[in-house]
């Protein structure tokens, strides 16, 4: 897509829905400008003459009970004709086919073979006609699926999610393994219209699939979701007969580059997710899974350690607020976001100090202060309050000799320059630092394009110590802290797009529950979560990425799962 080209979406079909949002919400995140017509018909549409610069997307549904209107489409090309449009494509629903057993997975020309005289005669024969005098493709559509879209062929997840609402039961037959099918999502089949719009040769038919299913290999993948859930299996014997094929191959469409957004497993269990929300809590079990099955007892050490610290806080008088995705989670949700894992604290400098001083004595000896200060071989950017005999390292933290536990994260805000040039400077310097900090504390040059730059620099920081490199970045932290300032430096500088932030927002703090525990927010926590995450940060993202931010290598609950216990372990090796 680019800045001079302009769109025409005919037709009714979801999947022009769908393809009118993803240019719109393309149109307003980039600097590009183009205008996006949508019309059922083409008949009372006027072209823009001599434009060569107009993509028509037309879509035709041959399926049962639509409407199938070839002579509107004939109309549509010869206006594209008469306007020298820079592209057509025509999107193909095909009705359900019959398997066939001779041929497999079927191409496009066999495609147009086989079903000769079908409704996609007619529509081959005029495709043909226009063939030479347009840049024209057909891409074709066999089972779209997606929650919000009903009508998914023989794939019918719909059919089978009612009937596991209903019924509390999977039926599944012998010729449930026999038929194949394929699919793609609905936001799959928007990704191949668009890979076909710009790389699909003229005159050229694409089938647009992703995955080859059989109903028995859904109905399964459902039951693995939700077999403790009391769901039962219901089997109907028969006759295993010879696979047949209703599925369409992908390979012509894969060779422009198109690839799924996610795997087959994955887009199932996103539809799942959403059609069975009612009553099963697949993303949950799947968050919980992804822990093995630990993630409540680990939230719960979390909230425990969020407790201590809240008490020393409150019998010191030391302010403190929830923040990132924590404080999102307590405006949103009332406490952890669904598929995160970890409780963030912040405090304005001054009052980090304060808390850090307080610790040495006053933290219980079940819990250890971490801090890249106390030269203990832990370097991050913020500190932590770790439970003792737990592990939990991840593919980031397993590269590094330290303390690695369930605990709560606490950043410093810190003071800023006035100015936003004076406030990137002191940014970028945090940030240039910050790099070099990661190659030696690691120890080894970086991976991809900082590759060679960190290998040359290596031999040279390996001169200074670690502790070197910390004091240095706590003191250009620090670079504000005696100046009366007005702006914040958000504690993940990596953040740099998103500036600084008026210090008044984190001056005063407004009581907020967690997950029942009463705890703060920031005064101006509204206009932090809409920097942070967006203006609309109350909405939920897409089941796609509604994932864990960890990735763990390794979790450990040690002693913690019983207190009795006189088996403990630290870094060295559970036998020490």
């Amino acid at each position: 897509m680019t800045e001079t080209e302009d769109y025409i979406i005919f037709g009714g079909h979801t999947l022009c829905t769908y393809l009118q949002k993803t240019l719109e919400n393309f149109k307003k995140t980039t600097s590009a400008s183009f205008s996006i017509n949508s019309s059922e018909t083409a008949k009372d549409f006027d072209f823009a003459k001599d434009s060569h610069s107009t993509n028509v997307l037309y879509c035709i549904d041959l399926r049962e009970n639509s409407a199938f209107d070839i002579d509107d489409l004939k109309i549509a090309l010869e206006k594209a004709v008469n306007s020298s449009c820079k592209k057509f494509v025509v999107m193909t629903v095909l009705p359900q086919f019959a398997p066939v057993s001779a041929v497999g997975r079927i191409s496009e020309m066999e495609f147009s073979v086989l079903f000769d005289k079908s409704p996609c005669s007619d529509l081959l024969s005029l495709l043909r006609e226009y063939a030479d005098k347009l840049d024209l493709c057909e891409v074709r559509f066999d089972n779209i699926y997606g929650a919000n879209f009903s009508d998914d062929g023989r794939m019918g997840l719909h059919t089978i999610c009612k009937e596991v609402l209903d019924n509390m039961s999977i039926k599944i037959s012998s010729l449930d393994l026999s038929l194949h099918f394929s699919g793609i999502s609905i936001s799959d089949a928007v990704d191949a219209v668009f890979t076909v719009l710009k790389y699909g040769k003229k005159a050229n038919i694409y089938n647009a699939t992703a995955f080859d299913f059989t109903a028995f290999e859904i109905k399964t993948k459902l039951y693995n979701l939700l077999f403790d859930s009391g769901v039962e299996l219901d089997f109907e014997k028969g006759d295993i007969t010879k696979s047949h094929y209703c599925s369409l191959s992908n390979g012509k469409l894969s060779s422009l580059g198109f690839t799924p957004c996610c795997s087959k497993d994955d887009s199932l269990f996103y539809v799942f997710s959403l059609l069975l929300d009612e009553k099963f809590s697949l993303l949950q079990n799947s968050v919980n899974d992804g822990y093995d099955g630990k993630i409540e007892k680990v939230r719960a050490l979390e909230l425990d350690i969020l407790k201590e610290f809240d008490k020393l806080c409150r019998e010191n008088d030391i302010p403190y607020f929830l923040s990132g995705g924590s404080l999102l989670g307590a405006v949103r949700h009332g406490g952890f976001i669904p598929w995160d894992d970890d409780i963030d604290v912040s405090m304005l400098r001054k009052d980090f100090e304060r808390f850090k001083k307080l610790c040495a004595d006053k933290l219980p000896k079940k819990y250890s202060y971490q801090s890249f200060s106390d030269k203990s071989g832990y370097h991050y950017f913020f500190d932590k309050i770790t439970a003792e005999d737990t592990y939990f390292s991840t593919k980031y933290s397993d590269s590094y000799d330290m303390k690695k536990g369930i605990s709560l994260d606490i950043f410093a805000f810190d003071n800023t320059a006035k100015s936003v040039k004076g406030q990137k400077r002191h940014h970028k310097k945090m940030m240039n630092l910050r790099l070099l900090m990661n190659v030696r504390w690691k120890n080894t040059a970086r991976k991809g394009k900082l590759y060679l730059l960190s290998k040359i620099l290596l031999p040279f920081l390996r001169l200074f110590s670690m502790d070197y490199f910390s004091k240095k970045y706590d003191k250009l932290s620090r670079k504000y802290e005696k100046k009366n300032c007005e702006f914040v430096m958000p504690p993940a500088t990596d953040h740099i797009y998103r500036g600084a932030m008026p210090k008044a927002w984190f001056e005063k703090t407004v009581p907020i529950k967690f997950e029942g525990f009463g705890t703060f927010a920031p005064i101006g926590y509204d206009e932090y979560l809409k920097i942070w995450f967006g203006k609309d940060y109350m909405d939920l993202l897409p089941v796609s990425k509604q994932k864990a931010s960890h990735d763990f290598y390794r979790l450990d609950l040690g002693s913690t799962v019983n207190p009795q216990s006189n088996l403990h372990f630290d870094n060295k090796g559970e036998l020490l």
